[in-house]
């Protein structure tokens, strides 16, 4: 019987140590769950920095147009008129020593303006064609010395309705994308970096980044032109990206 009394004692006292083992359990879990909640909702500090990089480059393809307009009350004169004037065109441009390939005739358009017009009175020359030629070239050295000779071309009674100024393109950004966003980038960490100096705190990881667009102006242009401004006539030309990274902030 002793020995009954004995074992239910100590039963009872097993159950009352696990049930105390089991709230200090909970109460330690609740705790340190409480206490990774508050701390996620400390404020995290970060800064967004901005990183630059530019290339002054020469533009490496260049197309020359060179447009104009005749009439005439005969179209069989008009059209033999602009045959003769883009003829005279293309030799000018082989004499500037380009390549047959990369001259290319603008096919004769005709027009008939006493079709579109309606009372009142009539234009002087019944047809009007228009037509040229467009010089394609990677000697942009050259289109830059042909484009001063244009006197020869006004000399032969042509008047150019367009392509006093060649333009100028360039087609290799792909190739410096790479090096400019790695140049970019270590600007950005080096002004973040500053910046955490200077406030007495030390940058942290990486949060988030953002590449800009890259963009492509006259090398000469200001600041604040338009976006494009004079870019097609600049031989030389600048090239620009921007990237904005976020970094956190270490105490």
């Amino acid at each position: 019987m002793d020995q009954q009394v004995s074992a239910s004692r100590e039963f009872t006292t097993s159950l009352i140590v696990m049930a105390f083992l089991t709230v200090i359990s909970i109460g330690g879990g609740l705790f340190f769950l409480g206490s990774a909640l508050v701390t996620s909702r400390l404020p995290f500090r970060s800064i967004d920095v901005k990183g630059v990089a530019e290339r002054n480059v020469k533009a490496n393809l260049g197309t020359w147009k060179l447009r104009f307009s005749v009439a005439d009350n005969s179209a069989q004169n008009v059209i033999k008129i602009a045959e003769e004037q883009r003829n005279t065109l293309k030799s000018f441009a082989l004499r500037q020593l380009f390549a047959e390939s990369e001259i290319e005739l603008i096919p004769i358009q005709l027009s008939d303006r006493f079709a579109s017009t309606y009372g009142g009175q009539k234009p002087e020359f019944r047809f009007h064609a228009q037509a040229g030629i467009t010089i394609y070239s990677s000697n942009v050295d050259q289109l830059i010395v042909a484009s001063q000779r244009i006197d020869e071309i006004v000399k032969e009674g042509i008047v150019l309705e367009e392509g006093v100024q060649p333009k100028f393109t360039f087609s290799e950004l792909n190739k410096l994308k790479p090096e400019m966003l790695t140049e970019a980038t270590q600007d950005a960490r080096r002004a973040g970096v500053q910046f955490a100096t200077d406030a007495g705190t030390r940058l942290g990881d990486l949060v988030s980044a953002q590449q800009g667009f890259f963009s492509i102006t006259a090398r000469d242009s200001a600041e604040n032109d338009n976006y494009g401004s004079g870019e097609s006539q600049s031989l030389m030309k600048k090239v620009r990206v921007v990237v904005n990274l976020r970094y956190g902030i270490v105490k």
